[in-house]
């Protein structure tokens, strides 16, 4: 089986770097050392002009938790029209008890059009996933990025099975979590159509001054593409 590689992209250079190690999709982001936050409507426009794969845009307005404030979520509306470039978004509205908040996901879902609805891992707060998938279902999403409720994808590969038959081709459920060339052989097992990874390394190109910052390490990009189309 042939599967999408998704690489998360804090940059253009990113992005570049990643279309030619082989992904088949980005998850675009800032602030990667938060979590990743919604990027800039100029970095998106840059980068639809710089790559030919879908992109898929976080909407995440702070780090932290995944309850918002009234202010809050209106940004996250307006955001969803001023990145109308995306091919698709990302994102995920808890609340204060830590289930999904139905109302402004639908609201969120109506923002995002026919365009692709990412529920990030704020699936993987919830107490009840399969509760949880059949509602994301019913409000219109079409993937479940999840490390199956554990730290990460590789520990959580019996939940992400349990869902992808659950789910049995009504949505979309996508390992994230810790994956890495060393361990996605044992997660592919799961089902899944696409996996999504953060092979993020330090660089040391300090001209400028400043202190490094992360960019995607495209070997181990490959790697994983590799593997993942054996």
């Amino acid at each position: 089986m042939k599967r999408i590689v998704e690489i998360v992209c804090t940059s253009v250079r990113d992005c570049i770097d990643s279309a030619r190690a082989g992904a088949g999709r980005i998850e675009l982001c800032m602030t990667i050392e938060m979590g990743g936050l919604t990027p800039s409507a100029g970095l998106l426009e840059n980068v639809k002009r710089s790559v030919p794969i879908p992109i898929m845009t976080m909407i995440r307005p702070r780090s932290g938790g995944f309850c918002y404030s009234e202010t809050e979520f209106d940004t996250m509306l307006s955001d969803c029209d001023l990145l109308a470039l995306s091919d698709g978004f990302v994102f995920g509205v808890l609340t204060a008890d830590r289930e999904i908040d139905a109302q402004r996901c639908k609201e969120l879902v109506f923002a995002c059009g026919k365009k692709e609805k990412v529920f990030h891992r704020a699936f993987d707060q919830l107490v009840d996933p399969i509760r949880s998938m059949e509602l994301l279902i019913d409000l219109g999403f079409t993937r479940i990025l999840t490390s199956g409720l554990a730290p990460s994808a590789e520990d959580g590969a019996g939940t992400i099975e349990m869902l992808i038959d659950a789910a049995d081709g009504r949505i979309e459920i996508m390992p994230g979590g810790g994956v890495r060339p060393q361990n996605v052989q044992r997660i592919l097992p799961t089902g899944c159509k696409s996996i999504h990874l953060a092979p993020l390394r330090e660089s040391l190109d300090l001209s400028g001054g400043g202190t490094p910052y992360r960019v995607v390490d495209t070997e181990q990009v490959e790697q994983v593409v590799k593997l993942c189309n054996a």
